[in-house]
């Protein structure tokens, strides 16, 4: 968690750039470190309904894990602007 805590303080001036918006950011740029190794097609973005996390996954018809836990609490993330992010990168995503 204190990994995420650092990232969000080098996304963007606090002041004009808010929480939420730096949350998406920063999920967005962990998404797009792990199409280097994984399919955009396989990849979601879901709520871990446990925690209220947002968790990358690896979903295909014969396998699902997880890729990264992310940390990031859906409720304190701009969801609108992650699924812009997501579109960008061809990566689905499951609210």
């Amino acid at each position: 968690m204190a990994d995420l805590d650092e990232r969000i303080k080098t996304v963007g001036d606090s002041k004009a750039y808010p929480k939420a918006d730096r949350l998406a950011e920063i999920v967005g740029s962990m998404v797009e470190e792990e199409l280097n190794e994984y399919d955009s097609d396989n990849v979601d973005v879901m709520i871990n309904e446990e925690n209220g996390e947002l968790d990358i996954m690896y979903c295909s018809e014969n396998n699902s894990f997880l890729i990264k836990a992310t940390h990031a609490i859906a409720d304190e993330t701009n969801l609108d602007h992650l699924v812009e992010i997501l579109d960008g990168l061809s990566v689905g995503h499951v609210w």
